[in-house]
């Protein structure tokens, strides 16, 4: 059983792989983390191997690379605070940390995350976005509320209810335009915002 400690990072990855007894038997930096040369690695050694990395941006990504990898036997994904209280150093390399995780590996004690499948992974990517629109979709409205009730709005003209403010954001901010409620600068926002909100709604975010 060999084990694999990977220091993993955006555009490229340093590997550190001990045997059972602790002697580093291979190390490697991986470019752009190309799936071809973690398959090579791994695949070319004698026995299965254990990998260790810690969760970060992007985790899920190499962990669906190493699970088609044939001789990678078992995934840990580490909490990397509670790494840092284990094994915290003065000097850091990425040699030096890939060798810590392998370290750890090997004597049992790396913190482990949970990771959830694959299936609720990709559902909770999908909530996410959706949550993200939702924000900006809100965002957009409060704006052109606050447009609306800017000082600069005449006053002359009975004002919009927030019901039909609602209704003039799902059809088209021109009828304010044509009301005649905002002049000078201030349709130009609302208009903007406007066309986002629509943007948002074509592309499927909810009411």
């Amino acid at each position: 059983m060999y084990y694999a400690g990977i220091d993993y990072h955006k555009r490229y990855s340093f590997v550190s792989l001990q045997d059972e007894s602790g002697t580093v038997v291979h190390e490697q930096r991986v470019e752009w983390n190309n799936p071809a040369v973690f398959a090579q690695m791994f695949n070319q050694l004698q026995h299965e191997v254990t990998v260790v990395y810690e969760c970060g941006l992007n985790w899920a990504w190499l962990y669906e690379v190493l699970e088609q990898i044939r001789s990678v036997r078992q995934i840990v994904l580490a909490n990397a605070y509670k790494v840092r209280l284990i094994a915290e150093a003065q000097i850091k390399t990425d040699k030096l940390d890939a060798r810590k995780l392998a370290l750890l590996l090997r004597l049992g004690v790396v913190p482990a995350c949970h990771v959830p499948s694959r299936q609720t992974r990709q559902r909770k990517d999908v909530l996410r976005q959706r949550a993200y629109w939702v924000r900006l979709r809100t965002g957009l409205r409060n704006r052109v509320h606050r447009l609306i009730g800017h000082p600069s709005v005449r006053r002359d003209v009975k004002p919009f209810r927030r019901d039909q403010c609602q209704r003039v954001m799902a059809k088209n901010a021109q009828a304010l335009q044509e009301r005649g409620s905002l002049h000078g600068g201030g349709f130009g926002f609302v208009d903007r915002n406007e066309h986002t909100h629509f943007l948002l709604r074509q592309g499927g975010c909810p009411r």
